[in-house]
């Protein structure tokens, strides 16, 4: 059923947006775990799994070269979020599963100094809380993200070691975040349209929010008629908000199947993969490289700034 979904939604990207497939990975690896790209730079974090050991080792995705392995023992549950933070160390979000239905839950907070090399749980998870679906970083703020519709984002301050409300405003939804212009792409529930559109607005890292700098429009529509499609999207109406495109485009990682039609940035790029048919997850993203995983454990990493490149490298 999966990979019906899969074909499906190739088969709309190829019908709608008719682009030819021109980017070959750049690098790929075997057996990887998560993966991430760091605060826009050239450098890629990974799990690697080798010889069923997994470890940390990060690449410079100009050369396509291993820049360091690191030797710090991780964590025996999975790790299901890789975040760097400005203040130097790289957060974990760890999974465990529900006794009796398996179902992924939030396991622990761990803190991992690339310096000194060294690995500290900073906070375990008592309750039966759902796994995040995705995680981001602000400052020394961790967002950590289920549906963006019905519940606020958990905020874990990192400098503090404890969760923090997001909004004292019990109507107010995060969209999207970015780091590096320190905001928060907000929305507040009550100001849901009939047309599925919504105004929006950013929060600073005081809480302070903005006037309305555009609207988000939720819709998905899919029609055979090239001319009837619709994705959804940010219209901004203050040109000093442009940012908030962009910061769009990269977060809900990790997307797959026709949440990656949710980005219209990110789609016009994935239909040029040239193994787009490999592609199951899309797991981090800037402006000039994008991760993606496939099938047991494969990594490709795309440098979307060079459609024509051609080169695999494969580790």
């Amino acid at each position: 059923m999966k990979k019906l979904i899969l074909l499906s939604f190739i088969i709309f990207c190829g019908i709608h947006f008719n682009y030819a497939q021109k980017y070959s990975p750049v690098l790929s690896l075997e057996e990887c775990g998560s993966a991430v790209l760091m605060n826009d730079q050239n450098t890629m974090l990974v799990v690697e799994n080798i010889a069923d050991k997994p470890n940390l080792a990060l690449y410079n995705l100009n050369s396509q070269k291993p820049i360091r392995q690191f030797k710090s023992k991780l964590p025996k549950t999975p790790i299901a979020h890789l975040l760097p933070c400005d203040n130097g160390l790289i957060y974990f979000i760890t999974i465990k599963k529900e006794p009796e239905s398996g179902k992924p839950l939030f396991d622990a907070l761990y803190a991992f100094n690339p310096k000194k090399d060294r690995i500290k749980r900073i906070y375990n998870e008592k309750n039966d809380a759902p796994l995040p679906h995705t995680a981001s970083v602000v400052g020394t703020k961790l967002i950590l993200r289920q549906n963006a519709l019905k519940k606020q984002p958990r905020f874990f301050d990192v400098n503090k070691e404890n969760f923090e409300p997001f909004s004292n405003d019990p109507d107010l939804r995060l969209l999207c975040t970015s780091n590096t212009h320190k905001g928060f792409v907000v929305f507040r529930k009550s100001e849901l349209r009939d047309d599925d559109t919504v105004p929006v607005y950013v929060m600073n890292t005081n809480g302070e929010i903005s006037e309305c700098i555009g609207s988000y429009n939720s819709l998905l529509s899919i029609s055979s008629e090239s001319d009837e499609y619709i994705l959804p999207g940010l219209t901004i109406t203050n040109p000093a908000y442009n940012w908030t495109n962009d910061a769009y485009n990269q977060s809900g990682m990790p997307l797959s199947g026709f949440s990656i039609a949710t980005r219209p940035g990110i789609v016009e790029k994935y239909n040029k993969f040239s193994n787009l048919i490999e592609v199951k997850e899309i797991l981090s993203a800037n402006t000039k490289y994008i991760i993606a995983n496939g099938a047991k454990g494969k990594l490709f990493v795309y440098n979307v700034e060079s459609p024509h490149s051609e080169n695999s490298i494969k580790n």
